[in-house]
């Protein structure tokens, strides 16, 4: 659930500070395969992470 939140965080972080308007990519790491998993929609979203999940998947978009 932190890793998701932190992840949502520095989306919103980049968004707020113009970065799309620079036309740069931006690439999500981590160590936690579940969590990447459920972000590519490969797995089904655990229920305490959903929140955070939403919200990633509205900016993905985005970048």
């Amino acid at each position: 659930m932190a890793e998701a939140a932190v992840i949502r965080q520095r989306l919103e972080m980049c968004i707020q500070r113009g970065f799309l308007e620079s036309g740069e990519a931006v690439e999500v790491e981590t160590d936690l395969k579940g969590l990447i998993q459920m972000l590519n929609k490969e797995v089904q979203a655990d229920v305490s992470m959903e929140i955070c999940l939403v919200d990633i998947w509205a900016m993905m978009p985005s970048f």
